[in-house]
């Protein structure tokens, strides 16, 4: 007799541990599957806002682009005057242009230094901008040459901030990007037709601060077309990735 009730004993506690298993793995399933679905949905929702965020990234460059290319530029009178004199001297000083003129030929040997003064970052001390006229300074085909931005440091030493080969219409913006003035590159380029002495295109390139140095951003480019008097306009930004610039739309 307690042999037959120690089976059923066994008997029911087997089967009550087998369903207390099954009802275990049943959970786990279940609890497993509603974890997969959390994660699935973390997942989805975390996609959501990286596409969100890079969206209201794309319209905020994309704002910026537009601010930028719509702003005020006050292209810089360069000057002659030899009330800088002083500022000359620090930019002969700086790039060492007594050595070049020493190997230049022709009427360019002697530099001619054109001077201006800017506070491109608002703390009350103006940078020297010099546009550099010289055999060593300037392209083969002439036109464009040295424009140079000097700087003092905090222990008010001038030092060398940007320099570029550019062609002597260059503006400063309205706008600033990380404390310091947009700087505007126009070019025009003339062709002749018929005789006569006609616009072929314009180009602005756009030169932002990015916290440590001015790097090229935008570029906005007409190309006309005397003959049907009509005009082709494209702009595009500098892609830091391939170093080149890519066309772009809806703006």
């Amino acid at each position: 007799m307690k042999m037959k009730n120690r089976t059923v004993v066994f008997i029911f506690v087997t089967e009550s541990l087998i369903l207390l298993i099954l009802f275990f793995l049943s959970l786990v399933s279940i609890y497993g599957f509603a974890e997969a679905d959390v994660l699935e949905s973390a997942k989805i929702f975390q996609l959501s806002q990286r596409i969100a965020k890079n969206e209201r990234s794309i319209v905020k460059i994309d704002q910026q682009i537009n601010s930028i290319i719509n702003a005020e530029v006050r292209y810089i009178e360069f000057s002659d005057s030899k009330k800088y004199d002083q500022e000359r001297s620090v930019v002969y000083k700086i790039t060492n242009m007594a050595e070049s003129e020493k190997y230049s030929e022709g009427s360019m040997k002697k530099a001619i230094i054109r001077i201006a003064l800017e506070d491109l970052n608002g703390d009350g001390i103006k940078e020297i901008l010099a546009y550099i006229i010289q055999f060593e300074y300037c392209g083969k085909g002439g036109g464009y040459c040295t424009f140079l931005i000097l700087q003092k440091d905090k222990a008010a030493i001038w030092k060398e901030l940007f320099r570029i080969s550019a062609y002597p219409d260059i503006g400063i913006a309205n706008t600033r990007k990380h404390g310091y003035h947009d700087i505007f590159f126009r070019n025009i380029i003339f062709r002749v037709s018929d005789k006569q002495k006609v616009k072929d295109r314009q180009e602005v390139i756009i030169w932002t601060w990015n916290g440590k140095q001015y790097k090229p951003y935008v570029k906005s480019e007409v190309i006309y077309d005397f003959e049907a008097k009509t005009e082709k306009k494209t702009l595009m930004r500098w892609d830091i990735e391939t170093s080149s610039w890519k066309a772009l739309e809806g703006l």
